[in-house]
């Protein structure tokens, strides 16, 4: 009857926000920390001196290198290293 039918389509349409849900949550797990890794490189390439010994800035470049290709072999072994 019609309730069944209401109930169908309510059910369907919780699987549905469901999927669109999750679907958000994965992609702001993968554009959140790429950002991050990219303005880790683009400060440490641009706000570096190379004169001075003591300036670590270098170190921001290897580290946001290092997160994104942790990012680019998670998401090409399906989360296996």
């Amino acid at each position: 009857g019609p309730r069944e039918e209401t109930a169908s389509r309510a059910s369907q349409a919780c699987v549905l926000l469901l999927s669109v849900l999750i679907h958000i949550f994965y992609l702001c797990m993968l554009i959140f920390p790429s950002l991050l890794f990219g303005l880790l490189i683009y400060l440490g390439s641009e706000h570096g001196d190379d004169r001075c010994p003591y300036d670590l800035d270098a170190l921001l470049v290897w580290f946001g290198a290092l997160g994104l290709a942790v990012l680019v072999m998670d998401c090409a072994n399906d989360g296996r290293l």
